[in-house]
């Protein structure tokens, strides 16, 4: 079975943020649903988090035998 779930993060809308995306996350890996939890950060989202400290410090799991992990997918100018 595979125990690794990929979020597509894509909108920069803070209330998505922290009340849908990062629910999720911590959730899968705090409640056993994931062992394995990869936000892979696409578009607008990117920049939000480059911007905004209170949304790059969301995704943290106190459960530390489990992973919440951010991936960046970005070109370069």
């Amino acid at each position: 079975m595979n125990n690794k779930l990929n979020i597509l993060w894509t909108t920069d809308n803070r209330d998505t943020v922290f009340n849908m995306l990062s629910m999720y996350a911590i959730n899968s890996v705090n409640k056993d649903w994931w062992e394995h939890v990869n936000i892979i950060l696409w578009g607008a989202s990117v920049k939000l988090v480059a911007n905004d400290t209170q949304v790059q410090t969301e995704n943290h799991s106190p459960n530390t035998s489990k992973t919440v992990s951010m991936y960046c997918i970005c070109r370069r100018n």
